[in-house]
C-alpha cells in the first residue's frame, strides 16, 4: 500500500505544526471529546483545518522533490512567520456586495495561496526544513522581509478591507518575485 501525499501530511501534523496551531488543534479535539466524540474521530476532525493546506503542500513537495513532512513543516512555519492565517481568517469576514467584489476577494486569497506555495518552495530549496528554512531564507532578505512583514502586520491589525487584503496579497507575492 502506498501512502498518498495527504496521508503523509496527516501523519506528520503532530511534528510539523507550530506551537500555536498545535495548541488550537488540541483545544478543538478536547472540545469535541468533551461533547462525546470518540477520541480518534475528534483528533481527525481537529486536523481538518490544517489539512486544507495539503494540496498546496503536496504540490510543492512534488515540484521540489522534497518529502511532504519537510515541506509541511516549512509551509506552516512560513505561514506563522508572516501571520497568513490571521489575514486569511480576517478575509473570510469581509462582506462583499457584488460579483466583482467576490471575484476580487477570491483572487486576493488565491494570490496569498500562490505566494505561500512559492515561499515554501524557495525556503526548502536551501536544504533546511521548518523554522530553520524560514530563518535561513529570511536572513538573506532581512530588510525587505522586515519592511513587508511590518506592512502586512499593520494591514492585518487595522480592520481588513478588500483593498487592504489586495495590498497584503501583493506584498506577500513581492517576496518571491524579487
Amino acid at each position: 500500500m502506498t501512502i498518498t501525499g495527504i496521508e503523509a501530511m496527516a501523519a506528520a501534523l503532530s511534528e510539523v505544526l507550530p506551537a500555536e496551531a498545535a495548541a488550537a488543534r488540541d483545544a478543538r479535539a478536547a472540545e469535541l471529546m468533551k461533547a462525546g466524540v470518540p477520541e480518534e474521530l475528534a483528533l481527525r476532525m481537529a486536523n481538518l483545518p490544517m489539512l486544507a493546506a495539503a494540496p498546496d503542500v503536496v504540490l510543492v513537495a512534488d515540484r521540489t522533490g522534497k518529502p511532504v513532512a519537510e515541506v509541511a513543516a516549512t509551509y506552516f512555519a512560513a505561514g506563522a512567520f508572516f501571520k497568513v492565517d490571521r489575514i486569511v481568517g480576517a478575509a473570510r469576514g469581509i462582506n462583499v456586495s457584488d460579483y466583482f467584489d467576490r471575484l476580487a476577494l477570491d483572487r486576493a486569497l488565491d494570490s496569498i495561496g500562490a505566494a505561500e506555495r512559492r515561499l515554501a518552495a524557495e525556503m526548502v530549496a536551501n536544504g533546511n526544513a521548518g523554522p530553520a528554512a524560514v530563518e535561513a531564507w529570511v536572513a538573506a532578505r532581512q530588510s525587505e522581509v522586515n519592511r513587508i512583514r511590518a506592512a502586512v502586520d499593520e494591514i492585518a491589525g487595522s480592520g481588513l478591507t478588500l483593498s487592504k487584503l489586495s495590498v497584503a496579497a501583493s506584498l506577500l507575492g513581492d517576496l518571491v518575485r524579487n
